[in-house]
């Protein structure tokens, strides 16, 4: 499986976009060869949204996540990287008054 490389901002367009396709798709008073290639392109945008990974940014070599990766980390969410930010910082903190111990 490859790496994450879609970040949270694109994953919200392309659901929005999915969304929008697949409502196109059922509104549409028939069905011909338009409407199924709008139904595989919603296919193809709601699973990257879901799952944060899209194979052309692969082989593009193109990534929308943030620099430090924090926001495409796989299982990270906002808690558990405000969390782990505190703690850096109080060790951080630590260190500079001369409480912690350094390696």
């Amino acid at each position: 499986m490859i790496e994450r490389n879609i970040g949270v901002a694109e994953r919200i367009i392309r659901l929005i976009l999915g969304v929008a396709l697949i409502t196109w798709v059922l509104t549409a008073s028939s069905f011909h060869w338009p409407q199924g290639l709008a139904l595989v392109a919603a296919f193809a945008l709601l699973w990257n949204s879901i799952f944060a990974r899209c194979y052309l940014w692969k082989w593009l070599r193109i990534s929308t996540c943030s620099a430090s990766g924090g926001e495409c980390a796989l299982g990270t969410t906002r808690a558990a990287m405000r969390e782990a930010t505190q703690e850096a910082t109080r060790e951080t903190t630590r260190e500079t008054r001369g409480d912690g111990h350094s390696a």
